[in-house]
């Protein structure tokens, strides 16, 4: 399976100027219809669209998972105009920049029920109140772009945002295609609202 795995790292500081990113592509993948992606993260600051990963090469077929300049959630596919899209605006926000959230996105498109396609998980809660306009799990068996052979990024934005960088921290971060791990698999629960992180490998 593709794996990549980081320990703690600074994308960009608040003040800087930097243009700190991590990219990769990937070969085929074990399996096109799942995946999942898991970061421990902490924002410095609120900016445009904090795109912590991303895939695709083009405006009309790109890919991310994202806190916006809005402090919500944003999980969003554009394939060649199809869009998957999970959002929590108006409903949850990531304000509090002294705090560290763990956040999980499971996919397996091969699922019959929608809602279970892709799932998120916020300090290994699952997470089903999403903005109405915003609730598109896609279709069955749908190739989604972070699970495709093209390039992958930490830290910079992809589409519309090319030129968003991440301001803030990600602490082990981990996408391993060909299965869907859910939340208890990267920490455990110490108290209602917070995990410890489990020790992962990879390549």
């Amino acid at each position: 399976a593709s794996c990549l795995v980081g320990s703690e790292m600074c994308i960009r500081d608040s003040n800087s100027a930097d243009s700190a990113k991590l990219t990769k592509t990937f070969s085929t993948p074990t399996n096109d219809k799942k995946y999942v992606f898991s970061t421990w993260f902490k924002m410095s600051k609120i900016s445009n669209h904090n795109q912590i990963f991303t895939a695709g090469t083009s405006t009309t077929n790109y890919a991310f998972i994202a806190i916006s300049d809005a402090s919500y959630f944003w999980y969003y596919e554009n394939v060649s105009g199809t869009k998957i899209s999970l959002r929590t605006y108006g409903k949850k926000l990531f304000r509090d920049h002294s705090a560290w959230y763990h956040i999980v996105v499971a996919v397996d498109t091969t699922q019959a029920t929608s809602t279970d396609r892709v799932k998120v998980y916020f300090n290994g809660e699952l997470y089903t109140d999403w903005e109405t306009a915003q609730s598109n799990h896609g279709t069955q068996n749908y190739t989604p772009l972070l699970c495709a052979a093209n390039p992958h990024s930490i830290g910079v934005g992809t589409g519309d945002y090319t030129s968003s960088y991440v301001d803030g921290y990600l602490s082990q971060t981990s996408f391993i295609d060909g299965t869907a791990y859910n939340a208890t698999d990267f920490g455990e629960a110490v108290s209602y609202t917070h995990l410890r992180a489990h020790e992962t490998r990879g390549n």
